[in-house]
């Protein structure tokens, strides 16, 4: 176990430098709802953790968005595990007491569906690394002659990837309030829906309102010159006899209109 965490420490330590571009700092709650497995009787209920977060945007008028989570928890819940003996004969089973102690890296990656000064709505994808130490609250036996002996209860690295969803509210320059629904699944065969509850610290981030282009109308100086140019070169081909007096008239009223003047 101890190898395991120092190994998910030590990830930690390297995804700390993502952590330079954050705008926001803050410190949250998690729930976690429900977590259960696909095909299985293993079941935990609500549990609470706590967490760090580092946020690239809380309140800019951008889409993009990138939060960073480390997190724990523990949960307790039941489970009714299979039990062999070493001639593979099964034992008889019995539902147990079971808890964990879940250490998590998260990492949202989301999109803002809405953005404005003081709300952000955003949808994304969450993938979590969590290091997992079960253990058993009824202490059942080692020993491998014991009918109840289980080896099932163990320290592990896993994946759970899932949606996410989530708003920022940001009460001026330096705080922001935020919460977000995730739904993941675990290595493919446990699934969880947290609740997670945010207060953050930002800095370094305004939200910019894009202003739209405007179009800078030609002086009239300008266009008073333009035509009095193209207007003595209709005249220099009129003396020259090039065009007619018609044709010299149509194409006159012609440059008038496409200066409107």
């Amino acid at each position: 176990m101890l190898k395991q965490f120092q190994n998910f420490l030590l990830l930690m330590l390297l995804l700390l430098p993502l952590t330079s571009s954050a705008a926001g700092i803050g410190i949250y709650m998690v729930n976690v709802m429900n977590e259960r497995e696909l095909e299985g009787d293993q079941a935990f209920g609500y549990s609470p953790g706590m967490g760090l977060s580092f946020d690239t945007n809380l309140g800019k008028n951008k889409v993009f968005g990138y939060r960073l989570n480390f997190e724990y928890y523990r949960a307790s819940g039941t489970d009714i595990p299979t039990y062999y003996n070493y001639n593979g004969v099964l034992r008889p089973n019995r539902e147990v007491d079971v808890s964990k102690n879940v250490f998590s890296i998260v990492n949202n990656i989301n999109f803002g569906m809405y953005r404005s000064e003081h709300l952000r709505i955003w949808l994304g994808v969450s993938i979590g690394i969590q290091n997992i130490d079960y253990t058993s609250d009824n202490k059942v036996s080692s020993d491998p002659n014991d009918l109840y002996y289980d080896e099932n209860y163990y320290n592990s690295l896993n994946l759970e990837i899932g949606p996410v969803v989530g708003l920022n509210y940001n009460i001026n320059e330096s705080t922001s309030l935020g919460v977000d629904l995730s739904y993941g699944v675990l290595n493919f065969g446990t699934t969880s829906a947290k609740a997670r509850v945010y207060a953050f610290w930002r800095f370094g981030e305004t939200f910019v309102q894009k202003k739209p282009t405007l179009v800078i109308d030609q002086p009239k100086e300008e266009k008073q010159r333009d035509f009095e140019s193209k207007l003595n070169y209709l005249k220099s081909l009129r003396e020259k006899e090039i065009i007619t007096e018609d044709e010299y008239q149509e194409k006159r009223q012609e440059v008038i209109k496409s200066l409107k003047l």
